[in-house]
């Protein structure tokens, strides 16, 4: 599970076996492994995108801290590439 805060917002990320879920105090997702394209890194940023296109989460090192956001990227490539 990643948690920080994004522009005054707390955000979660869940990571299960099966599905990705994000959460935050608006809105929650439920998303299955198969509809992500393969993870790509931008300048110490997780890029995480959709086949479809329709919805893009990203990740910063610094809001989670250098082991966190190593292990994410680990886990991450093992999911989706």
């Amino acid at each position: 599970m990643v948690h920080y805060e994004q522009e005054s917002m707390v955000c979660t990320f869940v990571l299960r076996d099966n599905d990705f879920e994000y959460i935050d105090k608006e809105k929650s997702f439920k998303l299955i492994w198969s509809l992500f394209k393969p993870m790509t890194t931008y300048k110490d940023n997780i890029l995480l995108n959709l086949k479809d296109g329709g919805l893009i989460f990203t990740v910063k090192r610094n809001e989670v801290g250098d082991e966190e956001y190593y292990d994410l990227c680990n886990i991450l490539k093992d999911k989706i590439g």
